[in-house]
């Protein structure tokens, strides 16, 4: 067989193992952490099958806009437990 069978079947094996423990987290900040490793496994096995743009469309679109909101939307819930003066 040939390595890059290998190699994709290990990539593959860690994006199932990261959509695994997305949903076994009880961190939403951890199960956020975890969903963009997941998009950039899946970037690099765009990248296996000799697909540059949909890796890098899938690093700017899913790990660059969709985590970067989620983690701010998760960071500005945990403002509004304060009282805000005014």
């Amino acid at each position: 067989m040939d390595i890059m069978l290998y190699i994709f079947a290990v990539f593959a094996a860690i994006e199932l193992l990261l959509s695994f423990y997305i949903f076994l987290s009880r961190s939403l900040l951890h199960a956020i952490v975890l969903l963009a490793l997941m998009f950039v496994a899946t970037s690099l096995l765009y990248l296996l099958l000799s697909q540059p743009l949909l890796a890098v469309v899938q690093l700017l679109v899913l790990v660059g806009g969709r985590s970067t909101y989620l983690l701010v939307g998760t960071a500005s819930e945990s403002f509004s437990h304060f009282k805000h003066t005014g």
